[in-house]
C-alpha cells in the first residue's frame, strides 16, 4: 500500500512541475497572437519583462545547483 501511495506523489508532483514549465511558456516564450504580427508575450503586456524570453534562458541555470552535481552521460 505504501508504494502506491508513494507513486502517486509523485506522479502528482511531476504534473505540478509540467503545469509550471507550460505556465513559463504560455507567459514569457510564446507570443499572444501566432496570427497577427505581435512580438508581444502575455509575460510583457503584463510588465514582467520587456522581451520574449529563450527556451535556452528558462533551461539553461539549475534551480538547485547545490543539490546535486550532474556528472557526464556515459555514451554507449
Amino acid at each position: 500500500m505504501g508504494t502506491a501511495a508513494d507513486a502517486f506523489a509523485k506522479r502528482g508532483e511531476a504534473l505540478i512541475e509540467r503545469l509550471a514549465v507550460f505556465a513559463v511558456f504560455r507567459n514569457l516564450i510564446q507570443r499572444v497572437s501566432e496570427r497577427r504580427n505581435d512580438p508581444t508575450t502575455p509575460g510583457m503586456r503584463a510588465g514582467i519583462t520587456d522581451r520574449p524570453w529563450r527556451w535556452s534562458e528558462v533551461l539553461g541555470h539549475r534551480r538547485f545547483p547545490t543539490r546535486s552535481r550532474l556528472g557526464a552521460i556515459p555514451r554507449p
